[in-house]
């Protein structure tokens, strides 16, 4: 289950930042952070758990 501690202190972020490297850009409209919240979302859903990346990490480099 996500930790959703950063939702209660922040409950409603309303900026996203993009940083490039020819430069930065701020995004405000709500269909741009629904965008953001959606891609977010999908990446915390489908993210390896911390202990399951140190396994596969150590499982990587002893293959190598």
């Amino acid at each position: 289950m996500p930790d959703d501690s950063l939702e209660r202190l922040a409950p409603a972020l309303d900026t996203v930042q993009l940083d490039r490297s020819t430069a930065g850009e701020f995004l405000y409209s709500g269909a741009h952070l629904c965008k953001y919240r959606l891609q977010l979302d999908e990446m915390q859903r489908i993210a390896l758990r911390p202990k399951e990346t140190v396994d596969l990490m150590h499982s990587i480099s002893q293959s190598l």
